[in-house]
């Protein structure tokens, strides 16, 4: 459950990251620590970029609704059980 819960996370936080680039380009153009990005370079295309940040939160919604119904199924069927 914990493993889990770390692979779902980093995958929001990437994700997170991913969407925030694409949408903070012109003021990271403006800051000497971000304008080295690839979003602002012109490296990766925006779309491109906010594509995978998609790609990642939907792999997030996966593994959190996985782990979420195998979580429920289990208790139904202790509950059951007794």
């Amino acid at each position: 459950m914990m493993f889990t819960t770390m692979i779902g996370l980093s995958l929001v936080v990437a994700s997170g990251c991913a969407i925030n680039n694409c949408i903070d380009r012109d003021i990271d153009a403006k800051m000497q620590r971000t304008r080295n990005r690839v979003t602002v370079t012109g490296d990766l295309s925006v779309r491109a970029v906010m594509i995978y940040g998609i790609k990642l939160q939907s792999w997030a919604r996966q593994v959190f609704g996985f782990s979420i119904v195998t979580i429920t199924a289990l208790s139904v069927i202790m509950a059951l059980d007794f």
